[in-house]
């Protein structure tokens, strides 16, 4: 199977439906390397196109708000990926692929190594090439989640801590 199109009206895509495959080369669509998703996706189930080596773009709908582990391990994803709405990466869902930005404004959890090996990665939620900026929205991130990157020159963290009050009954912040 070469080209695949899957109607709007599908809303899960299962862990392993592409996995491996090194004959897909579009998914709704005519240009090769280029997958475009149905809009009624929410999430990517874990490795979905993992070492699928001919996806070079993906067009995810706003819907979409988790990428499971492993989802585009080793791929051929490459160039800039948008998912406004995203609030869960899971495990490796990322690593070894060639993205170089990716905007995920709204995500609340990275899992372990998510981005791992990725060293065209220059950008994440940000307007110039080696700026990272991780939204307030985050609360956690996996070790090794950024581990192998491009080059980062500016990263911005959101505050992960606690309030709590002191001893003598003021205001205390504790993280970092």
């Amino acid at each position: 199977m070469t080209k695949i199109t899957i109607p709007d009206t599908v809303t899960t895509i299962y862990s392993y439906a592409f996995y491996g495959n090194s004959s897909l080369v579009s998914l709704n669509s005519e240009v090769v390397g280029e997958f475009n998703l149905p809009s009624g996706v929410t999430r990517i189930n874990s490795y979905t196109f993992y070492n699928n080596d001919l996806m070079t773009t993906i067009s995810m709908s706003e819907n979409v708000t988790t990428i499971n582990s492993y989802a585009f391990y080793s791929s051929g994803l490459a160039g800039e990926v948008s998912l406004p709405n995203m609030t869960t990466v899971g495990e490796s869902a990322f690593a070894s692929t060639a993205i170089t930005s990716i905007d995920m404004p709204s995500v609340v959890s990275i899992g372990i190594s998510a981005f791992y090996n990725v060293s065209t990665l220059v950008r994440v939620n940000g307007s110039y090439d080696g700026e990272f900026i991780l939204p307030d929205t985050l609360t956690s991130i996996g070790d090794g989640a950024f581990r192998s990157v491009g080059t980062i020159t500016d990263i911005t963290l959101p505050f992960i801590g606690a309030t709590g009050t002191s001893q003598n009954g003021t205001s205390e912040y504790f993280g970092y």
